[in-house]
């Protein structure tokens, strides 16, 4: 298994472009800065308009939302959204013809990945959108652009200086100190089993384990020392099944028993709630199957049934955990959401439900641990949130601020907790479907086998991180927008 660290490397100079402030320029979002940036573009000759004036015939934007304040979470968030709504309008009106979308942002001017990106983590959703915009958008040139902190009159210099020039950069950091960076990656080499060895013991909090390669994981885990596992899943495992239904071995039988019995109660069931009621037996059937594997294997294991997006909910399973074992300490959310759209599509409502379940889930367990002595923290990120991927602008932009708030909480920690973000590539299940399978295959994008991916995670949570964010793909077949 080949992985990857993602670090700043030094960006492509700068080669000035005469042409490339004509069109029509329309910019959307922070008032403040869009002001500033105004008046700078008006002044070099373009032709310029901005929210609240007319802007349809504009075939050039510039997205600032990602310059605004975000003094909480919950500002940070408005700010994602402000810019996904505004995304998905260009992508309507605009994304199917050439143009040009600049998405500007402050994570520290490198995207977190040298300096501490702070309160400010979740705001790196937006590089998520902007990658897939990317994607999505072959006929439009989209530049993401992490500026830093700084007013808006220098922010205005620095966006006029980057948008005047040519490069073929998609990821572009301009830190208020100078240095000018892009996101690459390098070599970590293959984990192995001499990567380290995990101390029996630990008291995990972990999101989503219970079943799919998440439960493969915990399994790879469990095999090496014992462990004890609280984990949290949507899924209610012990609700009773009929005497029926326990006969029913295959997902045939299951349909066979649940259309007599509804039959028999003068029910008429539709499709789609014959195929919910068999998932829900079958996830019950797998938890149930996975936390008895890791008993067998030596390691205890509690299950909770709680929505990993309520902090409520997940603070009182992990005081649960407390009362049981003693203090936290470690975290893994692995939990997730699919609601695959182009951005053109996507309505608000999916958009919300994948970034709950990711960024919502992982302030909900951190604010649940908050005074547990946590010595690692792991989270499941995608590879969609590194290169972007059609379809999936929800999912990118949730793995991003991931990956970013894991930047900050490993600053936070000073080392204190080993702090890791898996940016997966393809899975041969869990997630992946058949119609995501068909469309890797044809990108020549290879899976990763179910056993040599929970052998990686086992490896890589045993191990000293070398850097935050990592990329763990199968051999070098990831996609080649990761090598820009």
């Amino acid at each position: 298994m080949t992985v990857f660290s993602v670090t700043a490397a030094p960006a492509e100079p700068l080669t000035a472009d005469k042409t490339a402030l004509a069109g029509r320029w329309h910019l959307a979002g922070s008032p403040a800065f869009s002001s500033a940036l105004a008046a700078r573009l008006t002044s070099a000759g373009a032709v310029v308009s901005r929210d609240g004036e007319p802007g349809g015939d504009a075939d050039q934007w510039i997205f600032l939302h990602g310059l605004e304040p975000a003094p909480s979470p919950e500002e940070a968030d408005s700010r994602v959204r402000a810019c996904f709504r505004d995304l998905r309008a260009f992508a309507r009106d605009h994304g199917g013809k050439p143009g040009r979308a600049v998405i500007v942002l402050d994570t520290g001017g490198d995207f977190g990945l040298a300096t501490d990106p702070g309160e400010r983590a979740a705001i790196g959703a937006i590089a998520g959108l902007a990658k897939t915009a990317a994607r999505e958008w072959p006929a439009v040139r989209t530049t993401v652009l992490d500026i830093g902190r700084r007013q808006p009159a220098d922010a205005a210099e620095v966006i006029l200086r980057e948008i005047s020039s040519t490069g073929s950069e998609l990821e572009m950091g301009a830190a208020p100190g100078g240095a000018r960076t892009t996101p690459r990656l390098a070599a970590m080499g293959s984990a192995g089993p001499s990567a380290g060895r995990l101390q029996p013991g630990g008291v995990w909090l972990v999101s989503g384990g219970a079943r799919g390669v998440t439960a493969l994981c915990l399994r790879s885990v469990a095999r090496r020392s014992r462990q004890r596992f609280v984990i949290l899943g949507r899924t209610p495992i012990e609700a009773a099944e009929s005497a029926a239904e326990q006969t029913a071995a295959t997902e045939a039988e299951l349909y066979a028993v649940i259309r007599t019995e509804s039959e028999a109660r003068g029910e008429t069931l539709s499709p789609a709630q014959m195929r919910a009621r068999v998932a829900r037996i079958r996830d019950r059937r797998d938890a149930r199957d996975n936390c008895e594997r890791l008993r067998a294997l030596g390691s205890e294991v509690r299950y909770i049934a709680a929505d990993i997006g309520d902090a409520t909910a997940v603070a009182r399973a992990a005081a649960e955990a407390r009362a049981a074992w003693g203090p936290i300490s470690g975290i893994i959310h692995a939990a997730g959401h699919l609601a695959d759209k182009l951005l053109r599509d996507q309505t608000d409502e999916q958009f919300d439900a994948v970034y709950r379940t990711k960024v919502g889930g992982l302030r909900a367990l951190l604010a649940a641990t908050a005074e547990d002595p946590l010595d690692q923290l792991c989270v499941f990120s995608s590879v969609a949130a590194r290169a972007g991927n059609p379809g999936q602008g929800a999912y990118a932009a949730a793995n991003e601020a991931l990956n970013k708030i894991c930047q900050a909480e490993s600053r936070r920690r000073a080392g204190r907790c080993r702090v890791r973000s898996i940016n997966w590539g393809p899975w041969d299940g869990g997630m992946v479907t058949a119609a995501l399978k068909a469309h890797f295959a044809a990108r020549g994008v290879p899976l990763i086998s179910p056993e040599a991916g929970a052998e990686c995670f086992a490896d890589l949570i045993a191990s000293a991180p070398e850097t935050v964010e990592c990329v763990v793909g199968a051999g070098t077949g990831l996609p080649r927008a990761l090598f820009p």
